[in-house]
């Protein structure tokens, strides 16, 4: 994971929830980021950097705010740790099941 060098000012996406609020179903939504990712941000856990982008624009439309990843502490996930991630994801076909 890339973990991003912050002062123990820095605040996490966890930290700016709790200070601006919102619902996570309704940011996921906004985003068009599955929910399971918004929550791995929440808990500052690997995500994609294009994931992440996505879920902090959509949390800057909804609060009227203008934070950046700069401005964050958020892991991002490198390129090799995204393509196993996107494998993860990605469900079986019905044929996959049945073989």
């Amino acid at each position: 994971m890339v973990e991003k060098e912050g002062s123990a000012n820095t605040p996490t996406f966890y930290d700016l929830r709790v200070k601006h609020g919102g619902n996570i179903g309704h940011l996921a939504q906004v985003s068009g980021v599955a929910g399971s990712h918004v929550h791995a941000m929440l808990l500052n856990r690997g995500v994609r950097r294009s994931n992440a982008e996505r879920i902090l624009s959509a949390f800057n439309r909804l609060n009227n705010t203008a934070y950046t990843l700069d401005d964050i502490e958020v892991h991002l996930l490198e390129e090799e740790q995204e393509q196993e991630s996107a494998s993860a994801d990605r469900r079986p076909t019905f044929r996959q099941v049945c073989e």
